[in-house]
Formats: C-alpha cells, structure tokens, sequence
C-alpha cells in the first residue's frame, strides 16, 4: 500500500513539473515570436530590384540519349 501512495507522489510531482515546464516553454515562445515581430516591424527591409522571386527549374538544352522520344 505505501509503493502505490508512492508512485501516486511521484506521477503528481512528474506531471506538475511538466505542467511547469511546459507553460514556462510556452511564455519563451510567445516573447521570443513578440519580439522577433516587433524587430521585423521596427526596420523594414527595402526590396532589392534586382532579385527575381519564383520558381524555376533548370532545362537543358538538348534532351539526353538515353531518355525515349
């Protein structure tokens, strides 16, 4: 009977400390993406006019031998 009030203490002491780390964790986040989104805001980059956004994929210039027709 005492091992189980044991283990009782010891999973309530687990799960609160997890509760604690877990909210603590969750506080670091929230300041971390409040500041990174208050520097962003504070200097605002200029686009360079010479970067050409999109996708684009490589074609060579003649098709490969070994590739069918």
């Amino acid at each position: 009977m005492l091992a189980f009030a044991g283990m009782a203490i010891v999973l309530v002491a687990l799960v609160a400390t997890g509760l604690v780390l877990g909210a603590f964790v969750l506080a670091a986040a929230v300041l971390v993406l409040a500041v990174r989104r208050w520097l962003s805001r504070r200097a605002p980059r200029a686009a360079d006019p010479s970067i050409i956004e999109g996708e684009f994929t490589v074609v060579p210039p003649q098709p490969r031998a070994d590739l069918p027709r």
